[in-house]
């Protein structure tokens, strides 16, 4: 049986390129040959390993204020906060569909789906070995069934499922996601959901997505970033006394109570990010970093303007 392992990937950094090159490793260990799709350069060490490159400028995601996802947590006084992130799910299914497209010219038996950073454990190493005709893998995320970490299909169905995608199938429907697209070509192929979580092993969108981003336990604060930056503080347990420091000085803050702090005005003009508390400095710049856009709504009590 020749078998195929198709890697999406979105690789900018050498902590994803080293998940990406082991996996290459691994699955290349176990008899299949390697494509791998990417939109941007990669080591010279990982176009040495894998059998095939596309190397592709396309990218269709769309911006924040056509189609986002976002996560919300409502907190005291109807204050409600707020973390947005682009939706990468059409994009991320293109690349399979184009993975598929070009490696079902070399008339494969068995085509195997996978993200760069997928953990292979024992069973789907099984998997990846005896190759399975339609698969669809669950999420580690209980609360969505189907994933897109893994899929498993025989050259007839990885056909089907690549015909499937268009640009009209994932965008006509209100509320859809990569998942729920999921969910729907399996009813389609009639394919199997195993029993098994594919799971990846570097989740940015769970950090992008949170609304507590406080390194303490005694208080939670909420990053808001847009064209200007807040800190909003919530669920304090005590009253605390803290000092805020970024490139622009520092200021020390007492609070006993949920409270909004506006540090600047213009978000591409603050460094870094950083909170003292009770002798403990933590910096919050990982966060500010990579945060795209968060709101804040319904909040109608002082804020404490820090610069």
């Amino acid at each position: 049986m020749r078998k195929v392992a198709l890697f999406s990937t979105y690789c900018d950094n050498e902590e994803k390129q080293l998940a990406l090159l082991n996996n290459i490793r691994k699955v290349k260990r176990l008899g299949l040959d390697v494509f791998v799709i990417t939109i941007i350069p990669l080591p010279k060490e990982i176009h040495d390993e894998a059998d095939y490159i596309i190397y592709s400028k396309e990218n269709p995601v769309p911006s924040i204020d056509l189609k986002s996802i976002c996560s919300w947590r409502s907190c005291k006084n109807d204050v409600m906060i707020t973390s947005f992130l682009p939706d990468y799910g059409y994009a991320s299914l293109l690349q399979l569909k184009r993975l598929i497209d070009f490696s079902s010219a070399l008339n494969y038996d068995y085509y195997f789906t996978m993200i760069y950073d997928i953990i292979i454990t024992p069973e789907i190493e099984r998997i990846l070995v005896e190759g399975r005709d339609a698969s669809f893998f669950k999420n580690p995320k209980v609360h969505i069934p189907l994933g897109g970490i893994l899929t498993a299909f025989n050259k007839e169905n990885a056909k089907k499922f690549a015909s499937l995608l268009t640009l009209q199938s994932y965008y006509t429907r209100k509320d859809f996601t990569a998942e729920q697209w999921m969910m729907d070509a399996n009813s389609f192929i009639c394919g199997k959901i195993e029993p098994i979580v594919a799971a990846d092993s570097i989740n940015l969108n769970d950090t992008l997505l949170v609304t507590n981003h406080s390194p303490f336990e005694d208080f939670n604060l909420f990053i808001i970033k847009d064209r200007d930056v807040k800190l909003f503080f919530y669920d304090i347990k005590t009253p605390i006394k803290l000092s805020i420091e970024t490139n622009l000085g520092k200021s020390e803050i007492d609070l006993n109570d949920q409270k909004l702090v506006h540090i600047h005005e213009q978000s591409n003009e603050i460094q870094y990010i950083k909170i003292d508390y009770n002798g403990i400095e933590k910096n919050l710049s990982n966060y500010f970093d990579i945060i795209l856009r968060t709101k804040i709504d319904g909040y109608n009590d002082e804020i404490i303007q820090l610069y």
